[in-house]
């Protein structure tokens, strides 16, 4: 089963994390495979994969560990331990120096990306952060849960800045505008929601005819 996808930032990539813990990089426009060499040691399942802005990294994640490799290589070059349970979201920040985990240990955690240091730990969650980006200035982070809240992270310190609530059921993927001003979140409850981050105001949700997941 192919758990996680995610596009290059210059499109002509793609890789795909899998339920066997490996990595595969493939051709956008071919639809080759041109690489499979990458595997999640000691994992039984990838289940979530981005590349760094510049493509020259891809970031991967399955049981308590984050590991980036370098992409033409297939090399290794950093392993982030520390969460006690299943990671289930990854992501660069814009820059790529940093890297933002969640888990089911209900911790989200943020690392230097070249070393695979931890910088913040962000508690106070009290179900799985199944979401977690960074904003694009990656001074905030935001965060959805399990259970129906949406909320927003100081980055350097990992103070709580806002919470959002208003879903009825997991929310299973969060998303800033470009300019942070907004953010979005998408929910089992079949709906879709905008909020202002600065107030926390939602506005109007669009609903789905399924479920978001």
């Amino acid at each position: 089963a192919i758990n996680s996808i995610a596009f290059s930032h210059d499109i002509a990539y793609v890789v795909s994390g899998s339920g066997n813990g490996t990595l595969h990089i493939w051709n956008k426009g071919s639809a080759k495979e041109v690489a499979t060499h990458m595997t999640m040691t000691g994992s039984s399942s990838t289940t979530s994969v981005a590349f760094s802005h510049d493509d020259t990294q891809i970031l991967g994640s399955g049981d308590g560990t984050v590991r980036i490799w370098n992409t033409e290589s297939g090399e290794e070059v950093a392993k982030m331990t520390g969460h006690s349970d299943w990671v289930a979201s990854v992501a660069f920040s814009h820059d790529s120096t940093q890297v933002i985990s969640s888990s089911l240990d209900c911790t989200v955690r943020i690392w230097k990306a070249e070393i695979g240091e931890k910088v913040v730990k962000i508690v106070g969650h009290s179900h799985w952060v199944i979401s977690v980006p960074f904003s694009h200035d990656s001074t905030q982070v935001i965060s959805g849960l399990l259970n129906d809240t949406v909320r927003i992270w100081k980055s350097e310190s990992g103070q709580e800045l806002i919470r959002m609530t208003g879903h009825s059921d997991s929310v299973t993927s969060v998303a800033f505008s470009h300019d942070s001003t907004n953010a979005t979140s998408a929910s089992i409850d079949g709906t879709v929601r905008i909020w202002e981050t600065a107030s926390g105001q939602r506005r109007s949700p669009q609903r789905l005819p399924f479920s978001a997941r």
